[in-house]
């Protein structure tokens, strides 16, 4: 073999071990924090978006107090979903979350839930991630699992 030959077949070798590398450094996680009542229809909207190729969720439950203070703990939250107000807006004056992202996202029988990108999210996906929530597709997600959408 000549050394072009060689230097050629390295070059696709190298090519080839690339692309799965690349394939899932361009897919990102999500880490979404939210309280329990929520975790049927969350984790069916995970799995979906995940099966369009979009991005993983890693979603952690808790009441939202106990997610309000993870956060101003620093804990490495992309997305809050949240049933309290108040932590919200405690969140909001500590410059923790990004306010103007902050949306109604589905109201259960005795509470309404919001939506929030946490300030220090470090994936590119989480604002695609929140749309989805808020999707057509997910609003039969949450309606099947008796949550009405909040418009």
């Amino acid at each position: 073999m000549t050394i072009a030959r060689i230097g050629l077949w390295v070059l696709v070798v190298a090519v080839l071990a690339a692309v799965p590398a690349t394939w899932a450094q361009s897919r990102a996680d999500v880490t979404i924090y939210a309280p329990g009542r929520l975790k049927e229809p969350l984790e069916e909207l995970a799995r979906e978006f995940e099966r369009q190729g979009r991005a993983r969720a890693t979603i952690v439950y808790d009441p939202s107090s106990e997610l309000a203070r993870r956060i101003e703990q620093g804990a490495a939250a992309d997305l809050l979903i949240s049933d309290d107000p108040a932590s919200l807006d405690m969140l909001a004056k500590q410059g923790l979350i990004r306010i103007e992202t902050r949306v109604s996202l589905v109201k259960g029988a005795d509470r309404s839930y919001h939506a929030t990108v946490v300030a220090n999210t470090r994936s590119k996906a989480t604002y695609d991630y929140l749309r989805y929530l808020r999707s057509q597709a997910a609003q039969a997600v949450w309606e099947r699992h008796g949550f009405s959408t909040s418009d």
